[in-house]
């Protein structure tokens, strides 16, 4: 048996006997069996998510990739040989480089092709990015594979050059850089890495662990950097996604909210007061440095020099979702992909799509209180300041 836990952390879990259950009476007449309609049916989760090409793709967990035209609400899905589980996405504008759990990366063009060029053994590709010089660098991580019951180690860091086809037909062709066979830094964090995001004006790879909190990798000068909770003011070890700002900070989600590192100085953001519900999952950030996170039923939204302002799923139903994914299009309004459907903002109309995109609703989020006005303590009479009195 599976049990899912919405909403929080499981803290127990009890077993019981069968002969004691079965000691209670049962009511004469008991409720009919329960039945779960089409509508609260449990949806794939989502496993991966990208704006690419004026499109939205997604991928789940049965192995399936859709790509959605958000325009016309049409969408194509395709799946790979195997039908490996797909846990990465990047695109360099003219394909798209998934990541599966098999160990693969493939090459999706704009015709449907698809070319396989990784073909690993090890663990599962976790993350993708391109660089500055169009070299894709890809985490191969440990994993524990449920189906034969192994542990598997990944290959760590790796990245693959982008060189010509050999007999010059124009094609491009995928060779082993001088990396191929990894980079390893001291310790085995490269083997549980999160997530990725590369600085074009400083050629720095940073890179998110999911133990070890962040390191930083200067490709020209080989250099390592690392930060965590020892050794700096990072405010968590684990960390979901990493998205760097026009502006140049880079923004972590962590486990216990979202922080910021820039010129040196470490900021941490907390998404709540309760340990539990900090924890942010996905980051986007806009061309004008806006910071959209979303996490366990919830989504946050700050505008430059000004304060968060979250939105939660007690104030508001239609979020009461795993967020897990931030995703921004064209005209850098964000869309938010959860297990039970995807979140739309215009910055006009807020739009909630079910996981099968068959039917939607216009919303408007309810948001916190900021400041409450007390009430006077003395009234005035009502008598003598009626309107006062009213007020």
């Amino acid at each position: 048996e599976t049990i899912e836990a919405m909403g929080g952390s499981l803290r127990d879990v009890s077993l019981v006997p069968d002969a004691f259950m079965e000691s209670f009476e049962l009511e004469t007449h008991p409720f009919p069996s329960a039945t779960i309609s089409d509508a609260n049916r449990a949806y794939p989760k989502s496993t991966a998510a990208l704006w690419a090409d004026g499109f939205l793709w997604t991928a789940n967990e049965t192995g399936l990739l859709t790509r959605w035209n958000v325009k016309t609400q049409d969408y194509e899905q395709y799946r790979l040989p195997g039908e490996f589980v797909m846990r990465a996405l990047a695109s360099d504008g003219q394909a798209i480089y998934v990541g599966t759990e098999g160990g693969d990366t493939w090459r999706l063009t704009r015709d449907g092709s698809q070319t396989q060029i990784v073909d690993s053994e090890f663990g599962w590709i976790s993350a993708l990015v391109l660089d500055s010089d169009q070299n894709l660098w890809y985490a191969d991580a440990n994993h524990f594979d449920r189906a034969d019951l192994r542990y598997h180690l990944g290959r760590g860091l790796t990245s693959l050059e982008l060189g010509q086809h050999p007999r010059g037909t124009g094609q491009p062709g995928w060779r082993p850089s001088d990396r191929e066979e990894g980079i390893h830094a001291d310790s085995d964090p490269l083997k549980d890495v999160s997530a990725l995001t590369f600085d074009r004006e400083r050629s720095i790879l940073w890179i998110g662990t999911g133990f070890a909190g962040l390191l930083g990798y200067d490709v020209l000068e080989d250099t390592w950097q690392d930060y965590n909770t020892f050794n700096s003011n990072l405010g968590d070890n684990t960390i979901s996604d990493l998205e760097l700002a026009p502006d140049g900070t880079l923004w972590l989600a962590t486990a216990s909210g979202v922080s910021s590192y820039r010129n040196g100085i470490w900021e941490n953001h907390h998404m709540a007061e309760v340990p539990m519900a900090r924890g942010a999952l996905s980051l986007a950030i806009a061309e004008d440095n806006a910071i959209w996170a979303a996490g366990e039923r919830y989504i946050a939204q700050m505008a430059p020099g000004e304060e968060w302002r979250v939105y939660r799923a007690a104030d508001n139903p239609l979020l009461a979702n795993r967020i897990r994914f931030v995703v921004l299009d064209d005209k850098d309004h964000p869309w938010l992909i959860g297990r039970r459907g995807k979140i739309h903002f215009d910055r006009g109309t807020w739009t909630a799509y079910d996981a099968d995109v068959r039917r939607f609703t216009v919303f408007t989020p309810v948001g916190p209180f900021t400041s409450i006005i007390p009430p006077p303590l003395d009234f005035p009479s009502p008598v003598e300041d009626h309107p006062g009195w009213l007020k």
